[in-house]
């Protein structure tokens, strides 16, 4: 099974990829939220786990209390696009989608000061 975690946001390719794997069982949405910002509408910071759950139902989002805080955990990283030799500081990733040149990229949720991000296909910002 695939978990989707610490999601705050998502753009509709990503959101289209979660929903995917939940609706074929192969996936689960994991949230970890206080009720006092998904119960108050004038939260801004539920706001997406109330569209969620608007959507989808109580149901279809995985509450796990305090679980992501306070049981042994084993993180493993996936990262979509990786540009080998770029990064500065560059950490351990597991899992990898596909190698791509230095150059700045936007689609598939990557964008341009708020643009390009709902690109269906990934492009060279020039």
């Amino acid at each position: 099974s695939v978990y989707f975690a610490g999601f705050n946001a998502l753009s509709t390719s990503e959101e289209q990829i979660i929903e995917m794997f939940v609706n074929s069982k192969k996936g689960q949405l994991i949230m970890d939220a206080d009720h006092f910002y998904v119960d108050n509408e004038e939260h801004e910071a539920g706001f997406f786990i109330r569209q969620q759950i608007k959507k989808n139902g109580k149901n279809s989002i995985k509450w796990m209390d305090n679980y992501i805080t306070t049981s042994p955990k084993n993180i493993e990283i996936f990262c979509m696009f990786v540009k080998k030799d770029v990064a500065e500081d560059p950490i351990e990733i597991d899992y990898s989608g596909f190698e791509i040149g230095p150059e700045f990229v936007v689609g598939y949720g990557l964008d341009y000061n708020g643009k390009y991000r709902e690109l269906p296909y990934l492009g060279v910002l020039s």
